[in-house]
């Protein structure tokens, strides 16, 4: 009698370097065309990781945090040796980290920055347009991104000249290399021990925390419990890094659409 039974399918293996430099827009069409072609793979860059591609499949796995959890949140560096607060959370603690923060960055609160906001972005282009042309990303979006964080955390533009050499400090260390992370993590100690002086000062000299972010972060609550020190400093380095990296990335590539795409212009 012959064995009919079958094996199951071996999962899709495939190779994505999403950290390797490539001509804008490579890896969104090798997303795309992974995408298109598995619902799940295993993915052999780095260690090796899982990669979902389906929005179902990605919400059960955010809703499965037991299973799929937020220890690490680059998926080449699964035991990192840095924190960033909340997001290297599960629930239910990560609720509690964000309730603090929540109302500081709700639709309204932000409609209420946006002429600061305005106000500006007006100046940086002022600032180069008598040059009649610009390195985008060495000015506007260098600076920009600098002077809004500062807004929004209600803080002086007095140290936007540290925060810009930070941000070019820690960039581009996702690939790995050794020159490129060692000035990453000396910017990183460089700016978690501002904010350990900063929240030093905010705990002896408290301002209004209605208008200045860290203060009110100094008088949060974890709980029942003051939120600690460091817990505190870990979510200032998570939002820096979120409002300046990411936000240059992000304004390159709107006007990298905006050059190719004339009609979205007027």
């Amino acid at each position: 009698m012959s064995d009919t039974s079958t094996a199951p399918a071996e999962p899709a293996r495939a190779r994505a370097d999403l950290s390797s430099t490539a001509p804008a827009g490579h890896h969104w069409q090798e997303i795309d065309a992974l995408r298109e072609r598995h619902r799940y793979f295993w993915n052999e860059e780095a260690q090796g990781y899982w990669v979902l591609t389906r929005y179902e499949d990605i919400r059960e796995a955010f809703q499965t945090p037991e299973v799929f959890s937020n220890h690490s949140i680059v998926a080449t560096n699964p035991d990192p040796a840095y924190r960033f607060l909340p997001s290297f959370t599960d629930p239910p603690i990560h609720m509690k980290y964000r309730q603090p923060m929540n109302a500081w960055f709700s639709p309204g609160s932000v409609r209420k920055l946006e002429p600061r906001l305005r106000e500006l972005a007006r100046a940086e282009v002022e600032a180069i347009a008598g040059e009649g042309r610009a390195d985008y990303m060495a000015t506007f979006a260098d600076r920009f991104p600098v002077s809004g964080f500062l807004a929004s955390m209600g803080l002086p533009m007095d140290d936007a000249d540290l925060f810009v050499s930070i941000a070019h400090r820690m960039s581009g260390a996702s690939g790995g290399e050794p020159d490129a992370v060692e000035r990453m993590t000396a910017a990183w100690g460089e700016l978690a021990a501002y904010w350990t002086d900063m929240l030093a000062d905010r705990r002896a000299h408290p301002l209004d925390p209605e208008v200045d972010f860290l203060t009110m972060m100094s008088q949060a609550k974890l709980g029942d419990e003051p939120m600690p020190d460091i817990d505190v400093v870990d979510i200032m380095v998570t939002l820096t890094l979120g409002s300046l990296d990411t936000l240059k990335s992000q304004l390159g590539w709107q006007m990298w659409h905006l050059g190719r795409n004339g009609d979205d212009r007027a």
